[in-house]
């Protein structure tokens, strides 16, 4: 295991499955990490936070200096598609399956999940999932129900 990953680890612990940017955004606010240690993306997505808090114009810098960022941020701002993200993400399907039937990149999957839905390493603790995942989306509303 690698030390970022073990930093992702104690940020999903501690946040859930969006631990990295409940992380960032603390950081963007100019509040130290509960966490020792660097998350090279934590860094770049608090970067992005922090430009985008300035305004329109930081909006516009924030997203030519990131684009994998905002791409990432856009996708998860669609709620039909972050939730069937998530339904595919929690059913372990690939990021190349996912990225195909959403119509998107590969690397905007696998970055979405990293930022927000960080739940691969976990989804054999049924308790994390059902606390973190589960429990957090039915106190939202979101009540997936099947599609003809």
């Amino acid at each position: 295991m690698q030390p970022s990953d073990i930093v992702a680890d104690i940020y999903r612990n501690l946040d859930g499955p969006g631990g990295r940017v409940a992380v960032a955004a603390r950081q963007a606010l100019g509040q130290h990490s509960r966490v020792g240690g660097q998350d090279a993306l934590v860094s770049r997505v608090a970067d992005f936070i922090g430009l985008r808090n300035r305004g329109d114009s930081g909006k516009s810098i924030a997203d030519r200096k990131h684009p994998d960022i905002a791409d990432a941020y856009r996708l998860w701002a669609d709620e039909s598609t972050a939730e069937r993200l998530m339904i595919l993400a929690v059913a372990d399907c690939g990021a190349s399956d996912i990225a195909e039937y959403l119509g998107v990149l590969e690397a905007t999957v696998t970055l979405t999940e990293s930022l927000f839905f960080d739940v691969r390493t976990c989804l054999r603790a049924t308790s994390w999932i059902a606390a973190r995942v589960i429990e957090p989306q039915i106190s939202a509303g979101r009540r997936s129900s099947p599609r003809a």
